[in-house]
């Protein structure tokens, strides 16, 4: 399931999106306004990946798809988090 959410990260070309975004931000580095808006696009980019995909999908692989994301919101609060991706 995570594997497919990249991948559709990276058919959506979601990292070019984000590069933009953070050269935007780099440029504009004062305004909060900038940085607002590159919370507000990082967080449709990861809901828009989630929707599709769970589109088509049945209740079990939902379950799975929502315990996988609330282990990794766990695992992302444990001291050191910020130096693993948590997908161990």
């Amino acid at each position: 399931i995570v594997l497919r959410h990249e991948l559709i990260h990276l058919t959506r070309r979601d990292l070019w999106l984000k590069a933009i975004v953070l050269a935007a931000v780099c440029v504009h580095w004062f305004n909060p306004l900038v940085r607002r808006l590159a919370r507000v696009i990082a967080a449709d980019c990861e809901m828009c990946c989630d929707d599709a995909v769970l589109s088509g999908a049945d209740m079990k692989t939902r379950t799975l798809y929502g315990k996988t994301i609330l282990t990794m919101i766990e695992r992302q609060q444990m001291p050191y988090a910020s130096l693993s991706t948590c997908f161990s």
